[in-house]
């Protein structure tokens, strides 16, 4: 194989491990996040959705800059 052609392989495969790896910690992430209480969740600056899901809080709109 020519150099070129083993450099692009290595890229490819870097590039996939690492979002495989990103998509892995994310979900380690939000497997922590859900057993945070309520005020925890507030105090970070997200909330619990209707249906448990955990959100980003949305800031009021009439807020001071």
């Amino acid at each position: 194989m020519p150099i070129a052609a083993i450099e692009s392989l290595r890229i490819a495969v870097t590039g996939r491990a690492a979002r495989l790896f990103a998509g892995l910690q994310h979900r380690r992430t939000m497997q922590r996040i859900t057993s945070f209480s309520d005020h925890r969740l507030q105090d970070m600056g997200f909330e619990r959705d209707w249906d448990g899901s955990i959100i980003s809080r949305q800031r009021q709109s009439g807020r001071r800059r």
